[in-house]
């Protein structure tokens, strides 16, 4: 059987239009660090890349100051009337956003994921739901065209991806893991750096608004939860990032909480993230939501119910399982 690294190979290979690729809305540093790596590569491939970012949080990575090296980055739409369309960290093709109607449209589609339950129905899937990150799994495409691929650029992205997203490696990490991490420290990225800009770091900002948080967490029979409004003024300037990766964190660190979700409301929606530390998976508390993701932290959105409808299904659901 022709392993996934040729496939994508042989089919990148074939590609002659210019190449888009987008991560997940609220993209956090796997999501965009994927890839701006994969489009370093395609390009160092005489591919034309475009990555398509919206919304992002400058605080996760300064992209636009580490694109020296021919990638292209744009908050547009797109612009070429043919065009292939790689979708990055993800598991269903709504979590593109507004880009998914380019994804719909593209000559051909590829999804690359480490999520469980892919359902983008993608050209070529590579779903690798044993791997740390989508950046691991980059790591492992890029390679295996030859080490000489992966230059610093690259390597930066990689090991951002994988060290955020594994929570400095605290979780869903292998022994091929920590290996990848060693081989490009070994290339000269800075990993202190990037400890303390993602896990040592807090402003005075995000320390006030986990000390309020904390004081509002709520116990409902089975699961912690805690709503976060962002039309509220102190947590109006926290942006999605600070929420669902600092301060959950954080709160993921109490002892004896078992299931716990984060609800935040802005623009008429609820974005949630559920976590589990010991015994329940929270990547199916979020597909009962139609989202997705992890054992220990899954996501959903919903717009047409309340907090309470939620947790009542929630409750409902574990009490069963």
């Amino acid at each position: 059987m022709i392993s996934q690294n040729k496939q994508f190979k042989q089919f990148i290979k074939n590609l002659t239009k210019p190449i888009y690729i987008a991560g997940h809305i609220n993209p956090d540093q796997d999501s965009i660090c994927s890839c701006l790596a994969l489009a370093r590569l395609l390009e160092k491939l005489g591919k034309t890349a475009f990555v398509l970012l919206e919304d992002y949080d400058d605080t996760i990575l300064d992209a636009r100051n580490n694109l020296k090296q021919a990638v292209r980055l744009t908050v547009n739409d797109v612009t070429e009337k043919e065009y292939h369309f790689i979708a990055l960290d993800l598991n269903d093709t709504f979590r593109l956003g507004r880009y998914k109607q380019y994804y719909n449209s593209a000559i051909s589609t590829i999804n690359i994921d480490h999520h469980q339950g892919n359902d983008t129905k993608a050209d070529l899937v590579i779903s690798q739901t044993d791997k740390s990150s989508t950046c691991e799994i980059i790591y492992n495409l890029t390679t295996a065209y030859g080490s000489h691929y992966l230059d610093q650029d690259i390597a930066e992205y990689l090991y951002t991806g994988i060290m955020t997203d594994t929570s400095c490696f605290s979780r869903r990490i292998s022994p091929k893991t920590m290996s990848i991490a060693q081989k490009l420290i070994n290339m000269g990225v800075n990993y202190e750096k990037q400890i303390r800009a993602t896990f040592s770091h807090r402003t005075l900002y995000e320390l006030k608004a986990l000390a309020s948080l904390v004081e509002n967490i709520k116990f409902d029979e089975c699961l912690h939860y805690l709503v976060i409004d962002k039309s509220l003024d102190q947590f109006a300037n926290l942006t999605h990032n600070q929420i669902t990766k600092t301060i959950a964190e954080e709160l993921r660190k109490i002892e004896d909480i078992d299931i716990f979700i984060i609800f935040i409301l802005e623009n008429g929606h609820i974005t949630a993230k559920s976590m589990s530390n010991i015994t329940k998976n929270a990547n199916l508390i979020a597909q009962q939501f139609g989202g997705g993701g992890h054992k220990g932290e899954a996501g959903f959105t919903v717009k047409d119910m309340s907090v309470n409808e939620i947790l009542e299904k929630v409750k409902n659901y574990l009490k069963q399982n």
